[in-house]
């Protein structure tokens, strides 16, 4: 089978369709130009198209991803940290593969980088982001990974309820040390597993090599 190549045009449309997203995203304008080579993908993703995988990475130095994340979370007071870099990463690139999914019209699935016959470089507002492309024939059978993979890496806030109490703010006031607040849960009653501020199991409490932990008995 000989290796299927997209033409420039399709390619560079859809390249253009990546940096259009990107800027929406942003909200800033962007551009997008071909280039000799790339750094090494950071995230690869292929869809198969007339009997052959194309296949698209995505790489953004480290430097453009601080400016990107200062960009996309403008309330930074600080440098950003690394869950705020590795989470704009993710915004980023989601929404690239997102584009390109709907300018290809295939599904795209996860794969490992491959050498890319044609580069491109997207400039937004400081930032750099390289979109690599190739075509290399099928080989075995490209299957879509769980849902929600794409999102397996976003992080998340959760913490477990004991329970809540409504006091007027003048016992509020008169707490001291070994003041004691009465909560509305019985013994033994399951505590609440809160993930991103929503209750999304229930469970007991444990205590695994030293530390509390929670058994979760229940989803919700």
């Amino acid at each position: 089978m000989t290796t299927r190549t997209l033409p420039r045009t399709d390619i560079e449309s859809i390249v253009r369709a990546a940096a259009d997203a990107v800027g929406e995203l942003a909200a800033a304008p962007v551009t997008s130009t071909p280039t000799d080579s790339m750094a090494a993908a950071q995230a690869s993703m292929a869809a198969v198209v007339d009997g052959d995988t194309i296949v698209f990475g995505l790489a953004i130095d480290d430097g453009s991803l601080r400016t990107l994340t200062r960009t996309l979370l403008p309330d930074l007071e600080t440098e950003p940290d690394a869950a705020e870099i590795e989470g704009t990463l993710l915004t980023v690139s989601t929404q690239i593969f997102a584009a390109i999914e709907e300018a290809v019209g295939h599904p795209l699935v996860e794969v490992d980088p491959e050498p890319f016959d044609s580069t491109f470089r997207i400039d937004l507002d400081g930032s750099a982001i390289e979109i690599g492309v190739t075509s290399i024939p099928v080989v075995g059978q490209i299957t879509a990974p769980p849902t929600g993979s794409r999102l397996s890496s976003v992080r998340l806030d959760v913490s477990v309820e004991l329970g809540r109490a409504k006091i007027p703010v003048k016992e509020l006031l008169a707490l001291d040390e070994g003041g004691v607040i009465r909560l509305g849960r019985t013994v033994g009653e399951p505590v609440d597993l809160v993930v991103n501020g929503t209750v999304t199991a229930r469970g007991e409490i444990v205590v695994v090599d030293g530390r509390l932990g929670l058994r979760v008995t229940s989803l919700v």
